[in-house]
């Protein structure tokens, strides 16, 4: 028998060292093999626990881990204090990290208000496994995350199915923190200005560490794919930086007009000169 597992870097390493969480693993990779690959020039942010997904999803692409305080192992310390002289050059590329702070292979604590030590638009696209739903304010970490990304940039959440059996199941890291249903999760997803497609089920086997083993098992995962899509252990959805207000609304669109070789003017020119410019 498998005791309640508490939530911490040990038990997650643990976890998918089992065959139980080789198999999610494996499973979710599908997922994120159906998404557009990332570009060679671009950094990848990993939040959460997610050197099972973050290797093989990036690529050859850079990549950079932050891990929430929550599930934080206490033997990793966050960055220290800038040594002197290293703010000193203005003229970093939007790529590079805050001034200091350097982006590198070990993983780096994140508190709870989520202010991360990089730039504004710094990264490409981030995955966030074992994040959200361990958050204690999830709409703050979702904002911090827009002005990370770049325009458009991709955001990649797998978080626990509310309707799934591995939402209830302690035994295993999807089974604590807040599950989230289809509804909640395109709300909270629409409220912090991201847009998003699709949202996918994974891991529709039984959350049992026999799951490899028994006919049962094996046979349960089958009906479940074709019978009960939407109970899949847990959700994945990718999600873009949305550009535009997200506070504009149906009751206040604006009409476009657009002028041919239109030059750009002075805020002081008046609305005569636009058909000049115009012509």
């Amino acid at each position: 028998m498998w005791s309640i597992m508490p939530v911490t870097l040990a038990s997650l390493k643990n976890f998918y060292r089992s065959p139980l969480g080789k198999k999610l693993a494996q499973d979710c990779a599908h997922g994120l093999a159906r998404l557009s690959p990332p570009g060679k020039e671009d950094i990848i942010m990993g939040l959460g626990y997610t050197r099972p997904y973050l290797e093989k999803f990036a690529g050859s692409s850079r990549s950079l881990v932050f891990i929430p305080a929550a599930i934080s192992n206490p033997g990793i310390e966050p960055p220290g204090p800038a040594a002197p002289g290293n703010n000193a050059d203005k003229r970093h590329s939007r790529k590079q990290a805050a001034p200091g702070f350097v982006a590198g292979p070990e993983p780096v604590i994140v508190e709870e208000d989520y202010k991360f030590p990089l730039n504004d638009a710094a990264v490409e696209c981030v995955l966030a496994v074992h994040a959200l739903e361990f958050s204690p304010n999830a709409p703050i970490m979702l904002r911090e995350l827009w002005r990370i990304l770049v325009p458009n940039g991709r955001l990649i959440l797998i978080v626990p199915n509310r309707r799934g059996l591995w939402a209830h199941a302690e035994k295993t890291p999807f089974g604590h923190g807040q599950p989230y249903s289809r509804r909640q999760l395109a709300e909270i997803l629409s409220g912090n200005g991201f847009d998003f497609g699709e949202i996918y089920e994974y891991a529709h086997f039984l959350p049992h560490k026999t799951c490899r083993s028994t006919l049962f098992s094996q046979a349960y995962e089958k009906l479940a794919r074709h019978f009960f899509p939407y109970f899949g252990g847990v959700l994945m959805v990718e999600a873009q930086k949305r550009l535009y207000n997200p506070l504009l609304t149906a009751n206040t669109k604006r009409r476009l007009s657009f002028l041919p070789d239109f030059a750009p003017q002075t805020a002081s020119l008046k609305p005569q000169n636009f058909a000049q410019t115009a012509k």
